[in-house]
């Protein structure tokens, strides 16, 4: 995927010896590489190289078109990179660490420019302000949150004039009706009408019309992007989109921020214990900002 390389594991669970990552990245793309985790590399080197890619195309030959073949050759520059560890200790999680992948060392990828001959350079995620502004306009994230008249209106919601009471109720309908089938991606594959026939979708399929529903209502709620504990914490400096894998709701409700998640299943307002990895990130109209996860609402359940 172009936006997003592969992250590369630089420790196991047993020890390494000697362990080589190499990219060749084409000039037309800009990556932000990072290292995370404690081992430095022996060597992290960069060096120029060059690719001659020849083509050849044929147009034309329909009816009395005549045919015209022309020919020729692209000049490609790269970027190549080598980062090499050497006697690698085996990756031993700490007794009571709740999320022990944030201190494995890995290299991460994230896209971050565009720049194509004869073409304006296209700016993808240098900042989380720019991230935010992109996935405001993506037609998959910030448009399906915000005015999206395709998400029905519940029966006698106009009728409750206390927003708590209506966004339980709201909560409520989605938890019932719709059930997560596991999937990460935080964008919408399935229109509201498809998610009601199936009843089942991923997290941004669910908790985004969720989110709309909740705006439609009169009640202001944005997504919030998280990363789940396992997945790592977020970089607090450069985006990456691959970072986050899951996202929950942010609603002003009576002067508080509440957040909730129809795909946890648990109480309106309390979020699973999953989801408290660090802060998350806000997305809004607005530039968005940094959102803290600890629940403000308790929750009590009796077992015998």
């Amino acid at each position: 995927f172009i936006r997003n390389l592969d992250d590369w594991d630089v420790q196991e669970s047993y020890p390494v010896v000697y362990n080589e990552f190499y990219s060749g990245l084409p000039e037309y793309f800009k990556y932000q590489t990072n290292l995370t985790g404690s081992i430095i590399p022996v060597k992290n080197n960069e060096s120029n190289g060059q690719e001659v890619i020849p083509y050849k195309y044929t147009t034309g030959g329909i009816g009395l078109q005549p045919k015209h073949t022309e020919q020729g050759s692209i000049t490609l520059n790269y970027l190549n990179r080598k980062v090499v560890f050497e006697n690698i200790p085996a990756f031993k999680p700490e007794e009571y660490c709740d999320n022990p992948e944030a201190g494995k060392a890995k290299i991460t990828n994230q896209l971050v420019i565009i720049a194509y001959p004869n073409e304006p350079i296209k700016d993808m995620a240098t900042s989380f302000e720019k991230l935010n502004a992109h996935l405001m306009e993506d037609e998959d994230f910030g448009k399906k949150f915000r005015n999206n008249d395709d998400v029905v209106r519940l029966p006698g919601l106009d009728t409750i004039a206390d927003s708590a009471k209506k966004a339980k109720m709201i909560y409520s309908e989605f938890c019932k009706k719709y059930k997560w089938n596991n999937s990460h991606n935080y964008y919408v594959f399935r229109s509201f009408a498809e998610l009601n026939k199936e009843g089942r979708g991923g997290v941004g399929d669910i908790n985004l019309h969720y989110i709309a529903a909740l705006n439609n209502a009169g009640i202001l709620s944005h997504p919030v992007l998280i990363s789940l504990k396992g997945n790592g914490r977020i970089h607090p400096v450069y985006p990456d989109f691959s970072q986050f894998n899951y996202l929950v709701a942010a609603s002003e409700i009576n002067g508080k921020v509440v957040l909730s998640d129809p795909c946890g299943g648990l109480p309106f307002g309390i979020l699973g214990h999953e989801c408290f990895n660090g802060d998350g990130w806000l997305v809004s109209p607005d530039g968005g900002k940094w959102q803290s996860l600890a629940n403000e609402t308790t929750s009590k359940r009796t077992v015998q």
